[in-house]
């Protein structure tokens, strides 16, 4: 690209140049002119004092008197002008600078012969005689109606030309002097020229930037102080157009990070338009990408990007499920849709997506929750109905089996009846929990304690179970009492249950920060540590065989479970093989 000059350094040499030009041409013709008019003026200087000559040798005595030559020395004497004195034939009768005599015959100059013939005789030319270029003005000298001679004045060019020379370097001074003026004068109107131009680009440029607080300056100028108006106008209206899309791109900014779908827009070429923060955590991208960067390069789920090329090059919004495999599975429901411009030109497309691994897991929960019911319910009733149809059989005739078998089946409709009441609490429980807070009470850890023990401590001591119990009376926190109590009292039951004979369940209670920890631990066999992160849900069951032959329903950790979460609390368990597990309640503690 050719480079600009600046404004400045293409208006003074213009201006300069310009000026430069009219003081010479000025120059010149002043020159020519003073010249010709001192020309003008030495002929008419030298005119006049040939006439006052004539006039003082028009006496024909004084003209053949040898006094001529006296006569004419007066007028050189006073003015400095030579003057000749001719006769008829040619010969010089009297001169102011030679001696006649030694002189040559002037007939044939041509000044003279214009005089001879009554003309006013005017010549510039070399004079022989004093070796110098003269001024001649010659008339005739006429008595009586007769010419009897010439008088001829003349003056050295010498002379005018230094007068010349002297008016010339007066001009070419003054011209020198005018030209440095000019000068100092156009760098002075360029730089009024270019200084208003200049604020107006540093003006446009802080536009350019966005800045548009400060306002070009108007000047007095009509047409730059126009200039500086109109720009004024477009940078305002360039600031409400800016605002506007700066608001619009922040509502979509907001609109997009507050969305918990993620959202994805592409160009037909598959680089990436635009994220949202959402879609980002999705896929474990940390930030942006840049604008060049294509899907292909940051997604590696070849089932999406399949789905991704399809809408790409289709004309209808397309749907599909995709789940991603990490350490835990999570699913999305996809909608792809094509992004339409102006004219219906294809832009790209854009994906929705919504993240339904909790629809999934819960869907799952509950198909879980549905076989784990059906199975646990289904096992009771079964005994009992097989049972009910033996003693029809005959069985009832039969008093000791019929005692052992009506055992049974008060067995498993105790077991029956506690898995419909745990189901009941547990339900009553999460609807209590989803109405709103609990109705809580500060109250102290150490008479639930107290109260579980006492309520365990018969199946304690046919086990030979020992408790012991460690809590501060005094320390109170907030809790409905009989849900802690319900949720202390599963937890004892468990330690009860799954301890080995001759152990020990210990029960504690202590206030760390601004928490109360509550601890249950037993000395049974151990939890794997595989298992912790599900025995808290509904009917799950480390050893099946032996939860359900010690009559576990398989609800009560969960149970526990959501009556912690309804005191915004958190319960997890830490256990040691062959050493026994350790449950913990952390309840926080309200603020005096």
């Amino acid at each position: 690209m050719k480079s600009s000059k600046p404004l400045l350094l293409q208006l003074f040499p213009l201006f300069l140049f310009l000026s430069l030009f009219a003081v010479i041409v000025l120059a010149i013709i002043s020159t020519n002119t003073i010249r010709s008019s001192i020309q003008n003026s030495t002929h008419q200087e030298l005119l006049s004092n040939a006439k006052i000559i004539r006039l003082l040798i028009s006496d024909k005595e004084l003209f053949n008197s040898s006094l001529l030559n006296k006569e004419i020395s007066t007028v050189k004497t006073e003015t400095g002008i030579r003057v000749t004195i001719i006769g008829l034939d040619g010969t010089v009768l009297a001169d102011t600078d030679e001696n006649p005599s030694q002189m040559d015959n002037h007939g044939d100059r041509p000044e003279i012969l214009d005089a001879f013939e009554g003309k006013t005789g005017k010549i510039t030319r070399f004079s022989h005689t004093i070796q110098t270029p003269m001024l001649y003005v010659a008339i005739p000298i006429v008595i009586n109606g007769e010419i009897h001679g010439v008088v001829r004045t003349s003056m050295a060019m010498v002379q005018l030309h230094d007068t010349i020379k002297t008016m010339r370097n007066r001009i070419w001074m003054s011209g020198i002097i005018v030209i440095l003026l000019s000068a100092f004068v156009s760098y002075i109107l360029s730089r009024r020229i270019v200084a208003p131009l200049k604020k107006m680009k540093a003006g446009a440029e802080r536009y350019a930037q966005g800045d548009f607080k400060e306002k070009i300056p108007s000047h007095n100028t009509e047409e730059i102080s126009g200039l500086a108006i109109s720009l004024n106008h477009m940078a305002q209206q360039l600031h409400v157009r800016f605002d506007t899309i700066l608001n619009q791109r922040n509502e979509l900014e907001a609109v997009l990070s507050s969305m918990i779908e993620g959202v994805l827009a592409i160009d037909q070429q598959g680089c990436i338009l635009r994220t949202n923060a959402t879609f980002r955590s999705f896929f474990d991208i940390d930030k942006m990408p840049k604008d060049d960067v294509t899907i292909h390069e940051i997604l590696r789920h070849t089932e999406l990007l399949r789905f991704i090329d399809d809408v790409l090059h289709s004309e209808n919004t397309l749907e599909t499920d995709i789940t991603i495999r990490r350490e835990h599975d999570y699913f999305f429901q996809v909608t792809g849709t094509p992004l339409i411009g102006h004219n219906n030109y294809k832009l790209g497309a854009l994906f929705i997506f919504n993240d339904i691994s909790r629809i999934r897991r819960l869907e799952q929960v509950r198909s879980d929750f549905v076989a784990n019911v059906s199975h646990e319910l289904k096992t009771p009733i079964t005994a009992i109905q097989g049972f009910i149809e033996t003693l029809k059989d005959g069985a009832v005739h039969n008093s000791e089996k019929a005692e052992h078998f009506i055992d049974i089946i008060d067995r498993q409709s105790n077991r029956l009846n506690a898995i419909i009441t745990d189901l009941l609490e547990l339900s009553r429980i999460e609807r209590e929990n989803e109405a709103g807070p609990l109705e809580t009470t500060v109250y102290s850890i150490f008479p639930l304690f107290q109260s579980a023990i006492k309520d365990f401590e018969l199946r304690a001591k046919q086990k030979d179970i020992v408790f012991k119990s460690d809590c501060d009376p005094t320390i109170q926190v907030p809790i409905n009492i009989q849900l802690m109590q319900n949720a202390i009292n599963n937890l004892v039951d468990n330690a009860v249950k799954y301890s080995n004979e001759n152990s020990m369940v210990s029960l504690s209670c202590v206030q760390e920060d601004r928490h109360v920890i509550i601890r249950i631990k037993d000395e049974g066999n151990g939890i794997p540590e595989q298992y912790f992160s599900r025995i808290f849900e509904r009917f799950y069951r480390v050893d099946k065989a032996r939860s359900r032959a010690m009559g576990g329903t398989g609800l009560g950790l969960a149970i526990v479970k959501h009556i912690v979460l309804a005191h915004n609390g958190k319960v997890f368990v830490e256990s040691i093989m062959a050493k026994g597990s350790t449950f913990t309640i952390k309840l926080p503690i309200l603020d005096n």
